[in-house]
């Protein structure tokens, strides 16, 4: 895996209920057959009508399949999760790999990315890392700032995502619990080892 790949598997912000993630029933059954649950208990991570529904972000105000520990997070469903998490790409490690894109083909880095100034690959990382921090510390001083402001798009469960933002650890029964997993051969087994997530 990339140190990209490893970036954006651990970061875990589009994980959290900053965002409203929309799933189908095709996201669904591949969930219910990679991890061996009952359509019931695949419903009961969701909410929303027939053929759309949006991933319920609750007690954590964090997707229920992600856990997070040491400032690190974890998707314990990376083998098999939903379309809209396999296709989303943020936009500070789509300007890092256009960096790494323009620096393999020996042409320089366009001033309007942000990460233009870094001299090699190493500085890029650091700077990368640097952005993520950043922009969570944006969205956790806009939530505790404006929380009570008119015009802010109060997410849903704003005491608990101040508490994910702010680096609370918390850890996710996935699959859920109850179901039976053929990987472990335990209720409640993880199954398939999911990577480090975002």
């Amino acid at each position: 895996m990339s140190w990209t790949d490893e970036i954006c598997v651990s970061c875990g912000l589009c994980c959290t209920s900053l965002s409203l993630v929309r799933i189908t029933e095709d996201d669904l059954e591949r969930l219910r057959r990679g991890y061996q649950v009952t359509r019931e208990q695949a419903r009961r991570m969701v909410r929303g009508d027939p053929g759309e529904f949006t991933i319920l972000m609750e007690k954590t105000a964090a997707c229920p399949a992600l856990s997070s520990k040491g400032g690190s997070y974890r998707c314990q469903a990376y083998e098999h999760r939903p379309g809209i998490c396999r296709e989303y790409e943020c936009y500070i490690l789509a300007f890092a790999k256009e960096w790494l894109k323009q620096r393999g083909a020996h042409q320089s880095v366009d001033e309007r990315n942000p990460f233009h100034s870094a001299a090699d690959e190493e500085e890029l990382a650091r700077q990368v890392r640097e952005s993520i921090q950043r922009m969570r510390a944006s969205f956790l001083h806009d939530c505790v700032t404006h929380q009570n402001g008119e015009g802010f798009r109060r997410p849903d469960f704003m005491p608990e995502l101040i508490q994910t933002l702010s680096g609370a650890e918390f850890a996710h029964s996935f699959p859920p619990a109850g179901t039976q997993s053929a990987a472990s051969g335990r209720p409640g087994g993880h199954g398939p080892t999911g990577s480090e997530a975002g």
